[in-house]
């Protein structure tokens, strides 16, 4: 199975983690960052959290399509029907690392070869930063990558 058809994110409200080895985040340097409005009105969350399954299809996870029963995944599945899941989520290129850069971004763009980030990373506003300038602290766990 490719990563682009057996991508899946599981959001979940619990406390803001990705996946496995634990990885910190040193944040480069001085970004430009945005000025926010007044918070709207509304329910605020404590902590989120979002598993990427990668290499698995929603029906490893689920079995079938909601409400998941995957045999082989009691806990995932019973985690995706209690909190929620990102049924139309897709990798942007088959590889890890481009797709933890651009979960945190919301986009690879520039997107150089094959979509790695260059050297020295992205220096573009992105979730971190926000994270950031909000006073919210995070921290994340990515499969095979080096503490940066």
């Amino acid at each position: 199975m490719t990563l682009a058809s057996g991508m899946l994110v599981i959001s979940i409200l619990a406390g803001l983690v990705t996946t496995t080895s634990p990885s910190g985040y040193h944040h480069p340097g001085p970004a430009r960052i945005l000025e926010a409005g007044p918070a709207p009105t509304g329910v605020y969350f404590d902590h989120v959290l979002v598993i990427m399954m990668e290499n698995e299809g929603i029906r490893e996870i689920c079995g079938s399509m909601l409400p998941c029963n995957g045999p082989y995944t009691p806990y995932l599945s019973g985690l995706a029907n209690q909190y929620g899941i990102a049924q139309q989520y897709t990798s942007l290129i088959t590889t890890s690392e481009p797709n933890y850069f651009g979960v945190l971004q919301a986009s690879i763009s520039p997107c150089p070869s094959n979509c790695y980030p260059p050297p020295g990373g992205i220096n573009a506003v992105n979730l971190v930063d926000r994270f950031y300038s909000a006073g919210i602290s995070w921290r994340g766990y990515f499969e095979n990558q080096n503490k940066v």
